[in-house]
């Protein structure tokens, strides 16, 4: 019942997408995913499972488990849905991540949901106190079978929590699960809303290539470095002092002429072409198009491409930075001369 309520949330915007010819019925749809899908669906009821027994191991009472996953499955629920009417995206790791600005997110909310939410929440941990004191419906007697039971359990869960990585991703794909994290709703549809969040999981940033060692960066530098020294002898702008850097990020502007096969008649950008012809300028190839400004923002700042990581960095800034403990950044310095950087985002 939790998958299925939480598929609702994940179908009730669009019941079409990603589900094909079910229909338009996302409560019907909700019951196909779990009939039609059996093997990922099974994965989906499996994690939920093991959880409910950890929860169950360190309660050890059966119905504070019952009365949990009841309230966590209303608030997932709840919570795909909001997020995807408003932003097309299922709920995911970065997202999540989000929960720091808790303070920020609360002043979007009306006041009387707010109110409401909190009684709920005092109301419902009375509940579990008053249940977990006087209830005798005790699961386990012996402490020692409970750890071993929680040990085991947590070993079980683990591999959920690094689907995406070398070691587990073969064996969750024979479960049936098969990522599109390029697309969080499409993956919460065809795959499942839990399965989705834990696609969405970095487990490693970027994987690491074979000829990759420190002497082949440093032969990158000294090559790159000669082939440097060569354009500058015959460039026209020597002189770097007192210049501005201005980047103009904008994922969907780019020149006709640069489309293979498309013809036309008059220059739509004189200006801008203008400008470049006239100053030091150049292109840059955009990982993404019609978006995700903030993406194509980082890998202008660091000169990392977002398409370097792995699929699963969708938001670098949230996924990235808190963990880097050297942040490369492209502020150059040239005879103690800091170059300014000037984001316009048309």
């Amino acid at each position: 019942m939790a998958l299925y309520f939480i598929q609702i949330g994940v179908m009730m915007s669009n019941p079409t997408y990603g589900t094909g010819n079910w229909g338009t019925n996302a409560w019907a749809n909700g019951i196909k995913f779990v009939i039609n899908e059996t093997t990922v669906a099974g994965t989906n009821v499996l994690f939920i499972m093991i959880l409910l027994w950890l929860v169950t191991i360190i309660t050890n009472r059966i119905p504070v488990t019952l009365i949990l996953a009841s309230v966590v499955t209303a608030i997932a629920a709840i919570a795909e849905f909001q997020v995807i009417n408003v932003r097309q995206e299922a709920i995911t790791e970065a997202s999540l991540q989000e929960i720091t600005a808790f303070k920020d997110l609360l002043g979007m909310l009306d006041i009387k949901l707010v109110v409401g939410a909190a009684i709920l929440l005092i109301v419902i941990a009375v509940l579990l106190f008053i249940i977990y004191r006087r209830s005798r419906w005790v699961v386990f007697r012996s402490i020692r079978w409970r750890a071993v039971l929680l040990v085991l359990s947590v070993l079980v869960i683990t591999p959920f929590f690094s689907i995406n990585s070398k070691k587990y991703e073969a064996s969750f794909v024979k479960l049936g699960d098969v990522p599109k994290v390029w697309d969080s709703l499409f993956d919460a549809a065809s795959n499942g809303g839990i399965m989705a969040l834990l696609n969405s999981r970095t487990t490693d940033a970027m994987v690491e290539p074979k000829s990759y060692s420190q002497q082949a960066m440093k032969n990158l530098v000294t090559k790159y470095t000669k082939q440097a020294s060569l354009i500058n002898q015959t460039r026209k702008n020597t002189n770097f002092k007192n210049q501005t850097v201005i980047y103009t990020l904008s994922e969907s502007l780019t020149k006709p002429s640069y489309v293979p096969g498309l013809t036309i008649g008059d220059d739509p950008l004189p200006n801008i072409d203008n400008i470049m012809d006239n100053t030091s300028s150049g292109h840059m190839v955009s990982s993404g198009y019609g978006g995700g400004t903030a993406g194509i923002e980082y890998s202008t700042l660091t000169g990392f491409n977002i398409t370097s990581y792995r699929p699963t960095v969708t938001m670098p800034y949230s996924q990235l930075t808190s963990s880097i403990n050297e942040k490369s950044t492209i502020t150059l310095s040239l005879d103690n001369l800091i170059i300014k950087l000037w984001f316009t985002h048309m």
